[in-house]
């Protein structure tokens, strides 16, 4: 067992209503629960995704959802939409647990949209072009979103390490 701190965990947002997404909606949302649709050795797995026409962006132990047109859309207007949204800006997740004076996530703050910079499987997405043309894979649910600006890692940012 490792003696670090635990990373991530702050929960996951919706960028289409700016809202916190309950954890227990995340699998849902996220298309994680296993089912009898595909078995393997007599257990349930989780099927293909069907939703493709969301992506999810982890940024600073975060996870974000937003609807996203793959083949139109370019990886900046995804930057706007994300921004736009609540990521970056700060908003408190897991509120029951400010309510009742526990420890509470909150999200680090991003001045701009033009800040963010994406990644896909360790490559940076270039703003100008689509999803589609950078390859990746349509409905994607593990992009990766960085503060361009900081020199240095946020403290809960896993994929620093």
């Amino acid at each position: 067992m490792s003696s670090a701190p635990v990373s991530l965990g702050k929960g996951a947002w919706c960028c289409d209503t700016n809202s916190e997404i309950p954890p227990d909606k995340e699998a849902e949302v996220f298309e994680e629960r296993p089912s009898g649709e595909i078995l393997f050795e007599g257990m349930d797995t989780v099927p293909p995704r069907k939703n493709t026409t969301h992506v999810a962006v982890f940024h600073e132990g975060c996870r974000y959802r937003v609807k996203h047109d793959h083949e139109v859309e370019k990886v900046c207007e995804l930057k706007k939409k994300l921004w736009d949204g609540g990521l970056g800006q700060g908003h408190t997740v897991n509120k029951t647990v400010k309510q009742t004076g526990g420890n509470v996530s909150v999200r680090s703050v991003v001045p701009t949209w033009q800040q963010l910079s994406i990644f896909f499987a360790g490559r940076l997405l270039s703003d100008q072009k689509t999803l589609a043309e950078e390859n990746v894979p349509v409905g994607i649910k593990s992009l990766a979103c960085l503060d361009s600006l900081k020199k240095k890692p946020h403290k809960e940012s896993a994929y620093w390490c």
